[in-house]
């Protein structure tokens, strides 16, 4: 598995790249919130993590193998599915975006690694550290970045 996801501008967050497929959809309101993509060969459960009904989202991936994708298949439509999501994502390396309605991904980072114990389930420290991380690098518009603060206060 390699760490590192192909993010692509203007792609929606559920299919990332030219590349990428869609191989299972966990959780799914309008578009796809919980899946797993394919990605030259390799395995990536995503999430919604913050945004669902807002103009700008965030999306968070990581990298899974085929056996973590059948313990979440046993585990559908049950608490344990929500119990096994943290498990298998605290700790790791996750590639993140921020999509918009209009536009799709607007930004990427590569393999954030978080000091703490934070999981793909764990939306205001992802959320908020990419709101600092905006502002810092100041990759994306004033409006957006003021919505992911605005999200990651919320």
């Amino acid at each position: 598995m390699v760490d590192r996801m192909a993010l692509m501008e203007r792609f929606p967050p559920w299919e990332p790249s030219a590349v990428a497929r869609m191989v299972r959809t966990y959780l799914f309101y309008d578009v796809p919130r919980i899946g797993v993509i394919a990605q030259a060969g390799d395995l990536y459960l995503f999430r919604c993590v913050e945004g669902y009904a807002d103009e700008a989202q965030v999306w968070a991936y990581i990298g899974i193998d085929p056996h973590d994708m059948r313990l979440l298949d046993e585990k559908v439509n049950t608490r344990q599915f929500w119990e096994l999501l943290r498990g298998l994502t605290v700790y790791k390396p996750m590639s993140l975006a921020v999509a918009t309605d209009a536009d799709g991904i607007v930004e990427a980072w590569d393999k954030t690694v978080f000091a703490g114990p934070v999981s793909i389930m764990d939306g205001p420290p992802i959320t908020s550290y990419l709101a600092d991380l905006a502002d810092a690098q100041g990759r994306l518009p004033a409006a957006t970045r003021q919505l992911l603060h605005e999200l990651a206060s919320a």
